[in-house]
């Protein structure tokens, strides 16, 4: 049997062409391990609706396989990170993007990805910051092909996002009024709703670790990047920690 090609022709009966929810779209991903663990270790097709019909069940008790094999059982301790989503900042994606002697550096932060099956997703707002400060035509359109790939799960954002966010941005500024206008950038608020919004099954990975404060996120796992030149350069793994945000949520508002 083709396992890839049963795989594709079933692609579309689990989800929308145009990628649906986070739900959905882990169901796809989940579906296609089911399709490729049960293929692989019965060598039959089945009843493929009966499959899809009894999916739910099947993703509780499912041995995933890749390539045949069954995940190694050492992953169990990393459940802050297996198949989580990752949201990736844009200097994140920058570094993916590029063939370099610096983005050859960060190979094991996306080998750490790789390892724990993280899906990564990134926002439309992100094409701002990624394909904004393009300097040609040429340029622009590789990066819109880049960012435009089936490799990413990118929702769109909604108004309910928009207000998280400004409300997030006052936040911060409440918590530390220092804080510089300038320093509150609108897809970093972003960001940092989805994660709210995507609580215990998203983190956010960057470089910027202080565009996501400590008052409200945990760092879970960090890379040290040497760069040339003796620079160094973290990535963080960081993730929503609801106890800090009932506590930030109440002191503002009641603040004032």
């Amino acid at each position: 049997i083709n396992l890839e090609a049963v795989a594709l022709l079933t692609w579309h009966l689990v989800v929308p062409r145009d990628g649906g929810t986070l739900n959905a779209w882990t169901t796809k991903r989940t579906y296609l391990w089911v399709l490729h663990g049960v293929l692989a270790k019965n060598h039959s097709t089945g009843n493929l609706s009966t499959w899809i019909n009894s999916l739910e069940t099947q993703m509780r008790s499912v041995i995933f396989f890749e390539r045949g094999k069954k995940v190694s059982a050492k992953m169990s301790d990393q459940s802050d990170f297996l198949r989580k989503y990752a949201l990736l900042d844009t200097n994140i994606l920058k570094e993916m993007s590029q063939e370099t002697k610096r983005s050859a550096a960060f190979r094991p932060v996306f080998e750490f990805m790789k390892e724990m099956e993280m899906v990564p997703f990134i926002l439309d707002a992100t094409k701002f910051e990624f394909m904004g400060y393009s300097t040609n035509k040429k340029e622009f359109e590789s990066l819109r092909t880049y960012i435009e790939s089936p490799v990413f799960w990118m929702p769109h954002s909604e108004p309910r996002d928009i207000e998280l966010a400004t409300e997030l941005s006052a936040i911060y500024k409440c918590k530390n009024p220092s804080i510089s206008p300038k320093q509150i950038s609108l897809v970093d608020c972003l960001h940092a709703a989805q994660i709210v919004k995507y609580e215990g099954r998203a983190l956010v990975v960057t470089t910027d670790i202080n565009d996501y404060p400590s008052f409200l996120f945990d760092s879970k796992k960090y890379f040290q990047i040497e760069e040339s030149g003796g620079n160094t350069t973290f990535v963080a793994f960081k993730t929503f920690n609801e106890e800090k945000w009932v506590t930030l949520k109440k002191d503002f508002d009641t603040s004032g």
